[in-house]
């Protein structure tokens, strides 16, 4: 799936597939038919895709598609990641979990992204920058102008992602970070 209508030319985002997929594991558990039951195998392997090994995190990008970034925008590059685009799909993620949805593959690449929006939380002081370098961490831009754009909800989805995980996992780490993240 991709984010705009006939934009064929940009790779798809893992935030565009999980905003579809997390609705639609909603509605199946009410309505379920065997086309959305088809429907939401294919996002989850899709989904799966976007996970990279490497750095063990759910990328923005489709890696295997991101030689199709025209670098016509700052974040349209393979190594930019935006901060709120890291943390939605693994927010959407624990709904996801939550709500009793079941992949082995998705969970295990779940819990690896936590590890790593953890060090990236740590490394930025809790304070999320809008883009930084995903393999090396460094800060890209920092922050937009609060009165007419910017990421200031991003650390509460930080806080949000560890509770969830607390809740998920019982593991006393993911609260305790939840309440470092919000004493900042």
């Amino acid at each position: 799936l991709n984010a705009y209508v006939n934009n064929y030319e940009t790779p798809p985002e893992s935030m565009v597939q999980m905003a579809v997929l997390r609705p639609l594991f909603e509605y199946h558990q009410q309505f379920g038919t065997p086309l959305s039951e088809q429907i939401i195998q294919e996002l989850t392997i899709n989904i799966a895709r976007f996970y990279d090994e490497e750095l063990g995190v759910i990328h923005r990008w489709l890696p295997a598609d991101s030689y199709l970034l025209d670098f016509d925008e700052e974040q349209k590059r393979s190594f930019i990641m935006d901060s709120w685009y890291l943390l939605y799909p693994v927010l959407q993620l624990a709904f996801l979990f939550e709500q009793g949805f079941k992949d082995n593959i998705l969970e295990e690449q779940f819990q690896k992204s936590l590890l790593y929006i953890r060090r990236a939380a740590k490394a930025f002081d809790y304070d999320w920058t809008i883009f930084f370098n995903i393999y090396t961490l460094e800060i890209l831009k920092e922050e937009g102008n609060h009165d007419v754009f910017g990421e200031v909800d991003t650390a509460g989805l930080y806080i949000q992602i560890m509770l969830k995980s607390y809740k998920l996992y019982n593991k006393d780490v993911y609260l305790t970070e939840a309440k470092r993240a919000a004493n900042q």
